[in-house]
C-alpha cells in the first residue's frame, strides 16, 4: 500500500506541467518553441550567444524581462542549468522552461536578485532561452577580439573629434593606448614597479558629467604599482609615466576603462570611453596627515 501511495504521489508530481511541456525531472518542464537549423550543439567545449528572459508567471502583465546577449565565455559547470538544459540545443532553438527558482538561481543567466526583488527557492518561474549562435572557442575569441578592435577604432575617432572641439589637440599625447595631457609636472620620484601609490581622481563621462571621485583620505586609492587587478588598466598606464605630485588628464577607450560589462555598480555603462583627472599624492605626506588628524 505504501509503495502504491508513493507511486501515485510521484505520478501526480510529473503531470503538473501545462500541455506541450516535457518533464525534465527535478520540477523542470521544457517546451520547444522553434527548431534551429544549426549543426553544432551547445556543449561543454563550445561557446554560445544566448538571449534569455524570465518572469514569475509567463504573462505579459507580469513579465520581468532581462533579455540580453550572453557570451558564455567559460565552459558550463557540471550540473548547472546551462549544462543540463542547453547542451543539446543548436543555433536557432527557442525554448520555454518552467522550473523552481532553486534550479535557476545558480545559472549564469540569473539576474532576479536586482532592485531589491527576491524570489524564494520554491517559487515557480518561467524562462525563455533563444540560441543565437554556437561556436568553438577559437571562433569566439577571434570574433570578440575583432569586435574590441573595431570598437576601439570608433572610439579613437570620437576622441579625436573631442580634442578638436575642446581645442586641446596639440596638448594631448598618445601613450600606450591612452591619451594624456599634463596638468602639473610632479617634483617627486618617478613611479617604479612595486611602489606604494596614493591616487586621487575625478572620473567623467565625455559630456563632463562626474561619475566618481576620490578627493580625501577616505576615498583615495591606495595600491602597489605593478600588482595586478587593483585599478583599471587605463589608470595603471596613466600613472606609469608620472612622478609623485604630478597631475594629468587622461582619456580612455572602453577596453582600458570598464570594458564590455561596465563598472561594478552599473554607474558606467558597458563600452563607454571616459576621462579622468588624476593626481599622484605623496604617500609619506598622506600618512603624516592621517596620523595628525587622528591625534
Amino acid at each position: 500500500m505504501r509503495k502504491l501511495l508513493l507511486f501515485a504521489l510521484l505520478l501526480s508530481a510529473c503531470t503538473h506541467f501545462p500541455e506541450g511541456f516535457e518533464d525534465q525531472g527535478e520540477g523542470i518542464g521544457k517546451k520547444l518553441l522553434a527548431f534551429g537549423e544549426g549543426e553544432v550543439a551547445v556543449g561543454n567545449s563550445t561557446f554560445a550567444l544566448v538571449v534569455t528572459s524570465a518572469s514569475r508567471d509567463g504573462k505579459n502583465d507580469d513579465y520581468w524581462t532581462m533579455s540580453e546577449i550572453f557570451p558564455l565565455d567559460q565552459p558550463f559547470q557540471q550540473g548547472s542549468f546551462e549544462a543540463r538544459m542547453l547542451k543539446s540545443t543548436v543555433a536557432g532553438d527557442s525554448i520555454q522552461w518552467i522550473m523552481p527558482y532553486s534550479a535557476f538561481k545558480s545559472s549564469i543567466f540569473n539576474e532576479y536578485e536586482v532592485d531589491g526583488y527576491r524570489i524564494s527557492d520554491t517559487a515557480t518561474i518561467h524562462v525563455m532561452t533563444s540560441i543565437r549562435q554556437v561556436m568553438d572557442s577559437q571562433t569566439y575569441f577571434e570574433s570578440r577580439e575583432k569586435a574590441i578592435r573595431e570598437r576601439r577604432m570608433e572610439e579613437q575617432q570620437y576622441l579625436d573629434k573631442e580634442f578638436e572641439r575642446r581645442g586641446i589637440t596639440a596638448d594631448v599625447k598618445e601613450y600606450l593606448g591612452t591619451w594624456q595631457r599634463e596638468l602639473k609636472a610632479g617634483d617627486g620620484i618617478p613611479v617604479v614597479a612595486g611602489m606604494d601609490l596614493v591616487l586621487g581622481f575625478h572620473g567623467y563621462f565625455l559630456n563632463d558629467s562626474l561619475f566618481d571621485a576620490a578627493t580625501d583620505s577616505a576615498s583615495w586609492i591606495y595600491f602597489q604599482y605593478g600588482k595586478p587587478d587593483q585599478v583599471i588598466r587605463g589608470l595603471e598606464i596613466g600613472v606609469s609615466n608620472m612622478r609623485i605630485g604630478g597631475k594629468k588628464e587622461i582619456w580612455l577607450t572602453s577596453d582600458l576603462a570598464f570594458g564590455e560589462r561596465g563598472s561594478g555598480k552599473g554607474i558606467v555603462p558597458p563600452n563607454t570611453p571616459v576621462r579622468f583627472e588624476i593626481e599622484l599624492l605623496d604617500p609619506e605626506k598622506v600618512i603624516l596627515k592621517r596620523s595628525i588628524s587622528h591625534d
